[in-house]
């Protein structure tokens, strides 16, 4: 039995005392129930593991920029850019997933919850005896779903109590969404709905507005009675979606994406945290690794009835076998590079290191120039070598690679608080080129100015050449 139960968990409906939640238990893509429950009676159900879906209206699925040098970073700096923007109030769990790096500019596709969220689902689930193996946005799933059928650039118009989610969706992954209230009396008349479709559609990027634009209508919103679940020439795509799954009607498909399309949801947009994630991945492991345990005991067993059997045959092929690898050995060992050519070999390899171990001091000004803000002036820059990685080596040479630092002094201008700030921004974006040292800023008062700089700032970086471009 390998069956997974698909539940979407939405605060307001979990909250408002019935605590009542939608759910779908299938095998692979064959349903084979789906309904209405209370959370605790999904513990009744019967499966080996479960994804579940958060609906929330401060749920963040967006495709952003980010200035980043270093692929490790991007968490962080993501992480910096929504505290800056307000878009949480409160603790929040993110993921992020790298589209491309270039020249300090990155792509990122970001995905982010109340951790208040992700906890209460990790609280009202029995997740202590069915491993969770996806939490996700519902706007992710949707998504997902969607990517099953077209890689291409999609618009969703997507419905759910009283909300209209627009989401451009490109190869499975939200690159920007917009949210807005509409009034459900009106929303679901005759012609009311076509026009606040239409304008939430003009507000959509390049690419998914217009004549030509893909467009798609699911939830359970006003077209549902109509099936005027296709736009702009995606009937096959909407036809493609309610073929996905057997045993369920099309239209339950079309009007529960963000159900179904847990089937689909991949485990870089998961929000699960990642110490229960690394116990449900040696679950998920160990599972396999017993059934193979038992069938090689089988198979050992077998063989040992077999070899028993055979054990005249096996001896004089055994004796074959070793006369054809001695001859073997003999070519392999002709076929080796003499001692001379590796000796020759290990010593470009060294000149090519020690030419890789060079600080182009250009590159260096460059790279400072983009990260520092405008207002920072450079007043020196002293680079020199530490010791050397490794020491020295028999003969008395030293080691092909080598740590250089870099001594950074720089004026800033404005308040207290406006150089403080600038401050922190520099330390972050330094802490791209290596590990900083005896950092340190001082401000002049005001009074004692005249014309001279509001503060100064200094620092140590140990640089790491081959990090650098």
């Amino acid at each position: 039995m390998f069956d997974t139960l698909y539940a979407v968990l939405d605060r307001a409906t979990v909250f408002d005392g019935a605590r009542q939640i939608r759910y779908a238990r299938m095998r692979r893509r064959r349903v084979l129930q789906t309904g209405i429950c209370a959370v605790d009676e999904l513990a009744t159900l019967t499966c080996s593991t479960q994804r579940v879906a958060l609906v929330s209206s401060l749920n963040y699925c967006q495709r952003v920029s980010l200035e980043v040098f270093r692929r490790s970073l991007v968490p962080f700096v993501a992480r910096r850019q929504l505290e800056q923007d307000a878009v949480f109030s409160d603790r929040f769990r993110l993921r992020t997933e790298l589209v491309s790096l270039r020249e300090g500019k990155a792509e990122v596709h970001v995905v982010a919850c109340l951790e208040d969220d992700a906890e209460l689902a990790m609280d009202s689930l029995p997740v202590q005896h069915r491993p969770l193996t996806r939490l996700v946005l519902a706007e992710s799933a949707v998504a997902a779903l969607v990517g099953q059928v077209t890689r291409e650039p999609v618009l969703v118009q997507w419905y759910r109590a009283g909300m209209l989610s627009s989401l451009a969706v490109t190869d499975s992954r939200v690159v920007w969404q917009r949210l807005q209230r509409v009034d459900a009396a009106a929303f679901f008349g005759a012609s009311q709905w076509r026009t606040v479709v239409e304008r939430a559609a003009a507000a959509a990027p390049t690419g998914f507005s217009g004549a030509h634009a893909l467009r798609m209508n699911l939830g359970d919103g006003p077209w549902r009675a109509e099936g005027a679940w296709a736009d702009n020439g995606s009937r096959s795509l909407v036809e493609a979606i309610g073929k996905l799954f057997s045993g369920v009607p099309a239209d339950e498909v079309l009007a529960t994406p963000e159900l179904f399309g847990l089937a689909f949801a991949p485990r870089q947009v998961s929000l699960v945290a990642d110490d229960y994630g690394h116990k449900v991945r040696a679950w998920q492991m160990g599972r396999p690794a017993a059934a193979l345990v038992a069938c090689a005991g089988l198979a050992l067993g077998a063989t040992g009835l077999l070899a028993a059997a055979g054990a005249g045959r096996e001896s004089a092929a055994s004796q074959t076998e070793a006369v054809a690898l001695a001859s073997r050995y003999t070519d392999v060992q002709a076929a080796l590079p003499s001692k001379v050519a590796i000796d020759e070999l290990q010593k470009v390899l060294a000149m090519n290191d020690l030419i890789m171990s060079s600080v182009r001091v250009d590159h260096l000004l460059a790279r400072l120039a983009r990260m520092l803000p405008a207002s920072v002036q450079l007043k020196r820059m002293e680079i020199g070598r530490v010791v050397p990685v490794g020491g020295s080596v028999a003969g008395g040479k030293t080691a092909a690679r080598t740590d250089f630092f870099v001594q950074l002094d720089f004026v800033l201008d404005g308040s207290y608080t406006d150089t403080r700030k600038t401050a922190e921004v520099m330390v972050a974006r330094l802490a791209e080129l290596g590990g900083l040292e005896g950092t340190r800023m001082d401000h002049v008062d005001d009074q004692l100015r005249n014309i001279g700089p509001a503060a100064t700032f200094s620092t140590r970086i140990l640089l790491d050449v081959k990090a650098l471009p």
